[in-house]
């Protein structure tokens, strides 16, 4: 539902005057603090869970990372080509910005269906619901 909703609150293309600025900042935020209670959470029951969480949750890591990066050098692009005046090429960073959007929902829903496997793996089987 989480997933859901964040998905909601970054599909803002096509809006007028739409900023991604402060969903994305919220949404890569909430990721970061859930990668870094994972993180602790392995370190204190590591010896518990398989070899292949360990590697998606670095897989994780590393992507949000590398989205943390590209958003900052986009943010870098548009700020400079605002400044300088320049709305045709600020104009071209649109796919850019689609594009980040895409990998940041991508991002966000691997990672809940990553936590929803980990820990639905974990709860004792209680039979049919």
């Amino acid at each position: 539902m989480e997933a859901v909703q964040t998905k909601l609150k970054l599909t803002n293309r096509g809006k007028k005057n739409a900023s991604p600025d402060k969903s994305w900042i919220i949404a890569m935020n909430a990721l970061e603090k859930e990668l870094d209670r994972l993180n602790a959470l392995f370190s204190k029951a590591g010896f518990m869970l398989a070899r292949k969480d360990f590697q998606s949750l670095s897989c994780l890591a590393r992507n949000h990372s590398d989205l943390k990066m590209k958003m900052s050098k986009y943010f870098q692009r548009v700020k400079f080509y605002a400044l300088e005046g320049r709305q045709r090429t600020a104009i071209m960073h649109t796919g850019i910005k689609n594009q980040l959007d895409d990998q940041l929902i991508d991002l966000t829903f691997r990672f809940y269906h990553f936590k929803d496997k980990l820990f639905s793996a974990n709860k004792p089987n209680r039979g049919c619901l």
